[in-house]
């Protein structure tokens, strides 16, 4: 009942909105997305999007009034427009993240903004959303992102240990934005490296993740090109498109683009909490060390390469399968969990000389264990990792979805 209420209600149509361009936040969003990733930060284009998303959405729903607020807002003037205070507060804070593309975020906004009406309540809401939008920003300060990265290497006196710092150790400390805490829903422990959980997860990582597998089907191996993406890098590319419920106005349009974001950046905030928590290896650690594990049933095989290369974070949990699962939840909350009349369609990863195509799904959920697949296919998880990661990213998403801007 609590789903068709959250699908019916994303389905409403707004009064206040700008006729004909609720399409102004699709349009600010997907601008965020190309100027984080300009500017050089595409690493953390997943915290500039929570930002604006969530800053578009207060700022217009201050004004309409349909759901409990993110952060407090001022009493907006009462002639402002909602589609141009999301518009304020979108290119404001994208200004505000990357000053580096100033410019070029004016020239964008402004020929988004010259859609809409002229007038003074178009004047009074782009005035109003870039109060709202600085308000926010200020509240995120010191929130811990990019703050030294302190990992401390594993070694002994005098061992050659590679250099690279890993990635994620500020993020794993950081301020969610809709989680109480980085360990909220932190997972339990991987398995014990004695038990039979561990030697099924090691034997089918090593026999079908292998670059020189033998066992693994081309259908497999597209699989797994399919999701070598640079963390979220689908979603982000793809959420935008999701067929939305007809008649969106642009507070609920802002609100499926908040909540998406955050699902994506506080789940990324809770898997590298577990994964700095246990630091459990890779499977080409643990492969090329299958000696040293005390279990008679793992063999090291000192020569094995996994399909893909290994981000450079510990293995446990799966962090595509954690976003991935808590990108579904969102959506579900949208779309429902039965067939769709319209396929959901993700875009293929994002890499030199990849020609991969789009996927689509009947179901939303459809996806989720073909994630889980191909990272284990690629040979960089252990099954139970994935498992974990999908449990965890619908407990955030979940989480987010019963406990953040609420309908009134």
């Amino acid at each position: 009942m609590r789903k068709m209420l959250l699908v019916a209600i994303l389905a409403t149509g707004l009064i206040g909105s700008l006729p004909g361009r609720a399409d102004v936040v699709g349009d600010v969003h997907d601008l965020a997305l190309r100027t984080a990733r300009a500017a050089g930060a595409a690493p953390t284009a997943a915290y500039s999007l929570t930002i604006v998303d969530l800053a578009m959405f207060d700022a217009a729903n201050a004004i309409e009034g349909q759901y409990q607020p993110y952060r407090t807002q001022s009493q907006p003037p009462s002639d402002a427009h909602a589609t141009a205070a999301a518009l304020g507060a979108g290119c404001a804070a994208i200004t505000r993240l990357h000053l580096s593309q100033l410019a070029a975020t004016t020239t964008a906004c402004d020929a988004i903004a010259a859609t809409l009406p002229a007038g003074a309540g178009t004047t009074a809401g782009r005035s109003f959303g870039e109060a709202s939008a600085g308000a926010l920003l200020a509240a995120r300060q010191g929130d811990g992102l990019g703050a030294p990265n302190q990992y401390r290497p594993a070694t002994a006196p005098g061992v050659y240990v590679p250099t690279p710092l890993p990635i994620l150790v500020d993020v794993a400390a950081m301020k969610p934005f809709a989680l109480s805490s980085p360990s909220q829903f932190r997972p339990g422990p991987p398995p014990a490296l004695t038990s039979d959980l561990w030697t099924r997860d090691f034997n089918e990582v090593k026999a079908i993740g292998s670059r020189a597998s033998t066992v693994r089907t081309p259908e497999q191996t597209a699989t797994v090109m399919f999701w070598t993406s640079n963390g979220p890098q689908q979603y982000l590319d793809s959420i935008a498109g999701v067929p939305l419920p007809v008649g969106m106005g642009t507070v609920d349009r802002a609100r499926f683009l908040a909540l998406q974001s955050m699902a994506i950046w506080d789940a990324s905030i809770a898997l590298a909490d577990a994964k700095y928590a246990y630091n459990f290896w890779r499977p080409v650690t643990a492969i090329r060390n299958g000696d040293i594990d005390g279990n008679a049933g793992t063999d090291r095989d000192p020569g094995w390469v996994a399909l893909i290369d290994a981000p450079p974070h510990p293995e446990y949990p799966c962090a595509h399968c954690t976003t991935g699962a808590a990108v579904a939840t969102i959506v579900v909350a949208a779309l429902g969990a039965g067939e769709l009349a319209t396929p959901l369609t993700l875009k293929p990863a994002d890499a030199a000389g990849r020609t991969t195509a789009a996927r689509s799904w009947k179901r939303v959920t459809d996806f989720v264990p073909e994630i889980a697949n191909a990272r284990v296919w690629g040979g960089i998880h252990y099954r139970n990792s994935t498992e974990v990661g999908t449990a965890l990213g619908n407990a955030v998403g979940h989480w987010i979805v019963t406990t953040q801007l609420l309908p009134r």
